[in-house]
């Protein structure tokens, strides 16, 4: 499955119930296996953003409805990229002429 990287920030809401963030990403979790999409982790940051997620998912189109329905939540905006594992990156540059 092809893997993604997500980058978020709260907004003011998700901050005011950080608190129940253990819950929250539970829920996500639980929300994504439905999706098909597996979690691979995710990490509180201090920077720019204020964290990481990394899945792997069917497609760019399940990744897409995963953060609308982060942003409908309207806890957090995101930033999500499509990242090529190790072995997709050697495909990819092999392809160069």
């Amino acid at each position: 499955m092809p893997g993604y990287i997500m980058l978020g920030k709260y907004t003011q809401s998700g901050l005011a119930n950080i608190k129940n963030l253990e819950t929250s990403l539970q829920k996500t979790k639980d929300t994504m296996k439905e999706m098909g999409i597996r979690f691979v982790g995710y990490w509180l940051t201090m920077g720019e953003y204020d964290f990481v997620g990394i899945a792997d998912a069917p497609d760019d189109h399940a990744m897409a409805v995963l953060a609308l329905m982060l942003g409908e939540s309207g806890a957090c905006v995101t930033q999500t990229m499509r990242a090529f594992s190790e072995k997709e990156a050697a495909d990819i540059v092999k392809r160069l002429s």
